[in-house]
């Protein structure tokens, strides 16, 4: 079959038009007659690479098929240059399949695209990326390596604890990231105390730690705590970075004030030097914060607690009863949880 192709790009262009001239019609002939054939156009890459050389292309072979039908056929047109251009085509729309060969007639790079002719115009078809064809080239095995980690929780200050229970978390979610690899991610039950992922890519990674609790009747996930640092895969070798401190979510947590008072008596007039307050989460063995204040105060501020159910005792001492008061109260995620208490005698 002969080849109606030219070659763009490196080489000046030339025109393979056959026939092609002036028509010269005065202004009473007729209307000069529609083209109806057009051509196409398109530059190449070779998995990225351009240059046939570079790509080590020597030569490529193009067909073109229209409704499946194969039309036209070009073999063993030599590379040179950055791409093609296809000339006389009726309008219409066309496949073309193209195959770049190596100097021993190995294929190496396999493409195509799908345009539609317009008649008396150069349809562009852009850059055509030809895949690489052969078997992938031989790599290096990737070196991996383990990481290992603890977690801890600033609560209820910025000394860690380890205590999930006090903390008030049940899940963690952790999630590594490296630059150009995928994401490793993995939830674990904060009784778990920490975790171990073997098997990364040696090089710089980060660590995401999310730590969650359960809050209201619902028990939907609340977020607390998360921290994130940075650390180096050794080859053949387990990274353990130790305990990784958790930063508290501060919005997540809630202040407890309580204001007492006493049923028409006094501090003074009672004798109560000091209430003892004693604030006690729903779920936990021990009390949160038991602290003892001036009875004359009325009032004690209380911070950073874990949203939840709370038990608030005051109990005062007098010259001839104790007083005291309890209440149960919900703590909500971001407030400040205003707990009355009147103090009567204990009988």
């Amino acid at each position: 079959m002969t080849s109606r192709l030219t070659r763009l790009m490196s080489l000046p262009v030339l025109s393979l038009a056959v026939g092609s001239g002036c028509v010269v019609v005065d202004g009473d002939g007729p209307p000069p007659q529609r083209d109806f054939y057009g051509d196409i156009s398109f530059l190449w890459s070779f998995d990225g690479v351009s240059d046939c050389d570079a790509a080590e292309v020597d030569e490529v072979d193009i067909a073109v098929f229209q409704d499946g039908l194969l039309i036209d056929e070009i073999n063993n047109e030599p590379c040179v240059g950055g791409g093609l251009t296809l000339l006389d085509y009726f309008e219409g729309r066309y496949e073309v399949e193209i195959d770049a060969y190596a100097r021993n007639d190995e294929l190496l790079y396999s493409g195509g695209f799908t345009t539609r002719v317009t008649g008396g115009a150069i349809t562009d078809a852009g850059v055509i990326t030809l895949e690489y064809y052969g078997d992938d080239p031989i790599e290096e095995p990737v070196r991996v390596g383990d990481v290992a980690f603890f977690w801890a929780f600033l609560y209820p200050t910025d000394e860690p604890i380890i205590a999930c229970d006090v903390a008030g978390v049940r899940e963690v979610d952790v999630r590594l990231t490296s630059p150009g690899l995928e994401d490793v991610s993995d939830t674990f039950a904060c009784a778990e105390e920490g975790a171990i992922f073997s098997g990364l890519p040696a090089g710089l990674w980060t660590v995401h730690l999310d730590a969650y609790g359960r809050y209201g009747s619902s028990g939907d996930d609340i977020h607390l705590y998360s921290r994130s640092a940075d650390f180096t895969v050794r080859a053949d070798t387990e990274t353990d970075l130790g305990d990784i401190n958790l930063e508290r979510d501060e919005d997540s947590f809630a202040d407890i004030t309580v204001e007492w008072g006493f049923n028409g008596t006094t501090c003074a007039a009672e004798g109560i030097d000091s209430v003892q307050l004693t604030v006690k989460r729903d779920g936990l063995a021990q009390a949160e914060e038991t602290p003892t204040v001036a009875c004359s105060a009325l009032v004690k501020v209380m911070s950073t607690f874990v949203p939840g159910t709370y038990d608030i005792t005051a109990t005062g001492a007098g010259r001839s009863a104790t007083w005291t008061s309890q209440t149960t109260v919900d703590v909500a995620p971001d407030t400040v949880a205003v707990v009355p208490l009147q103090l009567a005698p204990r009988r």
